[in-house]
């Protein structure tokens, strides 16, 4: 059975204003997270910790419904809904704590593995990679205006299977949720990676790559990552989880 190495790091923005991550990860369970929202309104959490505390909760439940997905009588379907739910559940919560007035737009992508299969779900601009053979793979699609057409992946392969376009859209958003969600078998010798947005959209893919074979570690990698989204950003907070998937 395969066993999760990671590591995680945030740097934050250099302006108060700048939009704040929270991060998972957990080795012992498999389950890692990168979420970017903005500031509190106020006194209280700020909107990607408010969407990590909702997700810590149900963790279990999302954990066992990913195992389920190794056995015959798995359901994508059951499973899928069960991650609509919580990020819906999620989202509701940061709207109501932000109110109809301020900007609450967050952003969040899940990874999930058990027994050796894995659920990344994903809504707006936080990303996911998976980098295996020498190649990159960019698992999630933007849910922003910018991001209209639908892409092949930054590096060499294809996306692990279509993801439909939705537009722009964000955690704490007045609409109901499209969440993005994919199921795949774990793959030994793969690295995943996962980019809030103050990393994502800055940081090609290739990139990427590059760190992920220069780096003698995973904490040098992720320096070289974020070295690199610092130099051209200061408005948000920057943060990378990165798991080595292990046979």
């Amino acid at each position: 059975m395969s066993h999760f190495v990671s590591f995680a790091r945030t740097v934050a923005a250099q302006v108060a204003i700048g939009r704040k991550d929270a991060i998972l990860r957990d080795d012992q369970r498999g389950i890692f997270a990168v979420s970017s929202g903005p500031p509190s309104p106020g006194s209280g959490a700020f909107a990607s910790r408010i969407f990590l505390t909702a997700l810590h909760e149900h963790l279990d439940v999302l954990s066992n419904g990913v195992a389920s997905l190794s056995l015959p009588t798995g359901s994508w379907r059951r499973v899928k809904a069960m991650f609509d739910g919580i990020f819906q559940m999620a989202s509701e919560t940061i709207r109501q704590h932000y109110g109809t007035n301020q900007n609450s737009d967050t952003s969040a992508t899940v990874l999930i593995m058990r027994q050796g299969m894995a659920v990344m779900a994903h809504v707006g601009t936080t990303r996911g990679y998976i980098i295996r053979g020498g190649r990159v793979v960019r698992v999630t699609h933007d849910h922003s205006a910018t991001d209209t057409t639908k892409r092949r992946s930054e590096g060499t392969m294809l996306a692990l299977q279509p993801v439909r376009l939705t537009g722009q859209q964000g955690l704490g958003q007045q609409a109901p949720l499209s969440v993005d969600g994919i199921s795949f078998k774990v793959q030994p010798a793969s690295r995943i990676v996962l980019c809030s947005g103050g990393i994502a959209g800055i940081v090609r893919g290739r990139d990427l790559l590059t760190a992920s074979q220069g780096a003698p570690s995973l904490e040098a990698m992720a320096g070289a990552i974020i070295r690199n989204a610092t130099q051209r950003q200061i408005v948000a907070d920057a943060s990378v989880v990165i798991v080595d998937v292990a046979d």
